[in-house]
C-alpha cells in the first residue's frame, strides 16, 4: 500500500476547537485476483465491506468510471459522520487491470469540498497511474 497526504492547511476557526482535523489523502492498495474474477465481483464486495465499516453513510453511489488510461473502472463515492459535526467524502476508484485489482481511496473534509475541487478529485483520480513492480 501507498499513502500519500496533502500539504496541512492553515487552521481555520472552526478547525481550532478540534482535536481531529481532516486531512486530504489518498491510499492506494493493489492485490492480485484469481484469473477468471471480473471487476463486477470486486466492486460488490467493495461495496458491502463499505457498507458493514461505516454507519450512517449519505449519498453512497456505485457507478462506472473512466480512467484516462482508457481503462473503464468502477467509482463508489460516499460521506459520512466523523466525530462530533465533522463530514468526511471519500471517493473510491476501482480498476482491473489483468488479474491485478487496485483501489484508489481518497478522503477529503466533507465541508470543504465544493463541485470545483471535487471535480479536480476526480481528474486526478482519472490520471493516477501505478508503476509496475
Amino acid at each position: 500500500s501507498v499513502t500519500l497526504h496533502g500539504p496541512v492547511p492553515k487552521p481555520e476557526g472552526r478547525l481550532l476547537q478540534k482535536q481531529t482535523p481532516i486531512h486530504e489523502n489518498l491510499i492506494v492498495q493493489r492485490k492480485m485476483t484469481p484469473p477468471g474474477v471480473g471487476l463486477e465481483l470486486l466492486v460488490a464486495a467493495v461495496e458491502d465491506d463499505l457498507r458493514q465499516a461505516f454507519d450512517g453513510l449519505e449519498d453512497f453511489e456505485s457507478r462506472p468510471f473512466d480512467f484516462d488510461d482508457g481503462t473503464t473502472g468502477h467509482l463508489i463515492p460516499f460521506r459520512c459522520a466523523f466525530g462530533e459535526g465533522d463530514q468526511v467524502r471519500q471517493f473510491h476508484a476501482l480498476r482491473l487491470d489483468d488479474n491485478q485489482f487496485s483501489t484508489l481511496t481518497l478522503t477529503v473534509d466533507g465541508f470543504k469540498l465544493n463541485d470545483e475541487k471535487r471535480q479536480g478529485f476526480l481528474q486526478c483520480l482519472a490520471g493516477t497511474r501505478i508503476k509496475d513492480q
